[in-house]
């Protein structure tokens, strides 16, 4: 199911992802200054803002899912992301860490972790001196 997922990211199809979430998902990713999608979500409403809010953000380049540890009703995945910032044309580029639960058929939680300060760095803005 979780493969499923990140094919259907990869293809750009957010329906395909939403139809394998549960209603009552909790989706957290890392705040981060600056970043507009990070933080807890909850709902399939505010994933479908998170996709929004990342699309807007960023223009994917590279996401590639690793290795996957399996126990029980817990996947851990463990990746890499590369990504162009369209409002400073910098480049993300990090390792990541996904941890799913799934119950019932349905990802009802999602939790990622990566390096903030990478991600900070290429959405500031140069300070510009007159």
């Amino acid at each position: 199911m979780v493969r499923r997922a990140y094919e259907a990211f990869q293809q750009g199809d957010i329906q395909s992802i939403l139809d394998l979430i549960g209603e009552d998902i909790e989706w957290n990713t890392p705040e981060a200054t600056g970043v507009p999608f990070g933080g807890l979500r909850q709902g399939k409403a505010s994933v479908v803002e998170f996709f929004r809010q990342l699309n807007e953000a960023e223009e994917v380049q590279l996401f590639e899912p690793i290795e996957f540890i399996a126990q029980g009703e817990r996947l851990a995945v463990i990746g890499r992301y590369r990504a162009r910032v369209k409002a400073t044309g910098r480049i993300i580029e990090l390792p990541w860490i996904q941890i799913f639960t799934v119950r019932n058929g349905k990802i009802r939680r999602f939790y990622e972790l990566y390096d903030t300060a990478i991600t900070e760095r290429a959405y500031q803005q140069e300070a510009r001196t007159v």
